[in-house]
Parts: C-alpha cells; structure tokens; sequence
C-alpha cells in the first residue's frame, strides 16, 4: 500500500500528534502540515503525492482573525550585499518574526542537477518560488516541506524548531514544536523574510494580492559584491571568470532595477531601494529610515541596537563574514578596495558602469586610485538614481 508506512513502535506517538494538531484545528489551519512533520520522524516515510493530495483536500480558507492585520516584509537582495546586518536591525523589533532564505532548499535541489558555477538565480523557478515565498510570509506553512531546512538555525524565531525537528523526538513532539512556531509566527505584527534568491518583478504578485505587504530591495557596489562572492561563496575564479560573470550581474541587476521602477510608480509607498554603503556610513540614519518605511517605531532600545551592532566591543571573530556585528563599518565597506586588484576591478566597470548613475558609484582608473582614500559612493544621479 502506498501513503504513510508507520512501522508499530513508534504508532502511538504518531497517534498522538494527530490528536494534538486536532485540538489546533479550530485556530489554524494545520492539519496539512501534520504529514509534513511527521514526514522527520525517523522511520517514517510519506508519499509526496498523496501527502499533497491530502494537503489539498484538507486545506481551508478558515485563518486567525488577525491575519488581515498583519504585515508582511520581504527584503530581497543579491548575496553579499550586507543583508544580515540590514535584517539584524529589522528584526529585532519584538513584534517581527523572522525567517531567514526559506528558499534555500530549492536552491540545493536545482543545483544537484546543474553546472557548478556562477548563476543568476531565477531562470525557471517563478512560480516554485513564489508559492513557497507567500506561504511563509503569510505563516500558512501548509507548503513549507523544509522546515528542516538548516538555513533555520539562523533565524531566532526558527531555529528552536529546527533543533526540535533535527532530534530524535516522536511524532508527537515534532508536531508540537512545529505547532508553537506556526501560532507565534501568527500572533506578530509582522511577518519579515529576507533572500538572495526572489527576483524583483516576482514581488508583484503579492503587492497586488496583499494590501499590506511592503518590499525592500537592497543594493551593494557590484565590484564588492562579486569580489565577496568569490571569497566566500568559492562558485566563480574571480581572475578568470570575472568578466562573464560580471556580465549575468550585471543583467540581472539591470532587469531587477526597470522593474523595481516600474513597481515603485505603480505602489509608491510600499516598494523602496536601500544601499548597504549608507547604511554603513550613517548606522542610525539607515536604520531610522527602514523603520519609517516598515512602519515601526525607531524607539531608544532600537537606537541602541544600531550602537551594538556596530561596536568594535561586539565584532565576531571566526566567521565573519556571516556576522551581523560590523567593527567600524565604514572601513568595512571599503576593504574589498585593497584586496580585488585594479585589472578584475575595471573589467567589472567595463560591464556595469552604465548601472553606476543609478547607483551612485564611479569608476576607478588605476591601481593608486582604487587603493586611495577617494570615495567611489557618490551620491546617485538625480534623474536616474533609485534610493
């Protein structure tokens, strides 16, 4: 027989977990989401078309009466353009719950099938994307399958789940566990994700089904970006593979950009672009102005928040690079400068300087230059710019 195979050790726990999704049913709409759960318990296997079957058949329209009042944030961006520090600040308003690149396990499973290397993300996972995206930001998690996803560790408001979920608890515990994040995620004001792998025009969607959904859009120097890449990511040479790659960034940010525009005329107040540069030159302006267009309030606990993250007392050692503390950001933003060479630097110039009037950065002309004091922020051209 086909479905769920429950060896008989482990039947009771399993028993058990249904009753206690069943005493959830009247306030969420979960009963899809027990043969996800139950989909970790070691043991067990689940048919994934019957479990979407299933899914299907049971899913309603019935949600908290609070869902209409919440808010949803998307904050999309590109990898190493400083989104963790940008998210750290969002976050960290109690009435936030965060969920940190829930689109990753799409990610891994593309990437078993395709080339190593260099890609722009989004070519044919539209719709995948999409659906998964609006689940979580709306806590109706009937499709998020991954919640194993590792990505979840690093998220406050999912990471006890993911622990709780990686164990070797019985089905009733994983139930339980999943239950309490999905009715926290349901009780905020405000749903927040933040990813490096949904593409502007996609968020049209939801500004169009979702009348209180807001989107920011991140951006970063792209010869940063790249560079950043390189080093930590390790999917591109940065000498031999810098002008291809160069080339897709460059496109894509092209594209992201028209239609960031476009969406900008066509919802005013609730698209905005914001560059990571700034935020690293004036810590508390940036922060001031993200939470003013959230609509949060900018209270002292969140100006102190702004002093501890970017306090030398609190910079990370080890993994640096992933870390939300920022030791004298403004030298961090310009530390690319002294380790990208001149010759990759200008090749990526020769692919996205048309982008730089939009951005507000400059060429550089020489080595000297590059590794000089002189600042390639500038302020965006007033007629093209974005921010």
């Amino acid at each position: 027989m086909g479905g769920v195979k429950v060896p008989t050790p482990i039947f009771f726990t399993l028993a058990a977990g249904l009753v206690l999704g069943m005493v959830y049913i009247h306030r969420f709409t979960v009963i899809p989401l027990a043969s996800h759960v139950i989909s970790n318990v070691p043991g067990v296997s689940v048919d994934p078309a019957q479990t979407r079957q299933t899914a299907a058949m049971t899913m309603t329209s019935d949600m908290p009466s609070n869902r209409s009042r919440r808010q949803q944030l998307l904050l999309i961006t590109y990898g190493r353009s400083g989104s963790s520090f940008t998210s750290a600040l969002i976050r960290a308003h109690p009435g936030v719950f965060y969920f940190f690149e829930p689109l990753y396990r799409i990610y891994l499973q593309h990437s078993a099938h395709e080339k190593s290397g260099f890609s722009v993300w989004g070519e044919n996972r539209h719709e995948e994307s999409q659906a998964l995206m609006e689940s979580f930001l709306q806590c109706d998690l009937h499709n998020a399958t991954d919640m194993d996803n590792v990505q979840n560790k690093n998220s406050n408001d999912t990471k006890d789940t993911y622990i709780c979920l990686a164990s070797r608890s019985r089905g009733w515990k994983h139930l339980s566990c999943f239950m309490k994040m999905v009715e926290t995620c349901q009780s905020r004001d405000m749903t927040f994700v933040k990813s490096i792998r949904f593409r502007v025009a996609w968020a049209e969607a939801l500004l169009e089904k979702y009348p209180d959904f807001k989107m920011l859009y991140l951006l970063r120097d792209p010869r940063a970006v790249l560079f950043s890449q390189s080093k930590v990511f390790k999917t591109f040479d940065w000498k031999n593979d810098v002008s291809s790659v160069s080339k897709k960034h460059c496109q894509a940010l092209t594209e992201d950009i028209d239609h960031f525009r476009r969406l900008r005329e066509k919802y005013p107040t609730r698209v905005k672009a914001i560059r990571y540069e700034d935020g690293a030159m004036n810590p508390q302006r940036y922060a001031k102005e993200i939470y003013s267009f959230v609509g949060l309030e900018f209270s002292s606990e969140a100006q102190r928040l702004v002093g501890t993250l970017t306090s030398s007392n609190n910079a990370k050692k080890g993994r640096e690079q992933y870390s939300v503390f920022r030791k004298e950001p403004e030298l961090a933003m310009r530390k690319w400068r002294f380790s990208a060479g001149y010759k990759s630097v200008s090749v990526v110039d020769s692919k996205c300087s048309h982008l730089y009037p939009v951005l507000g950065y400059r060429n550089v002309t020489s080595q000297k230059d590059l590794e000089s004091n002189v600042t390639v922020v500038l302020k965006p051209d007033s007629e093209k710019g974005i921010f």
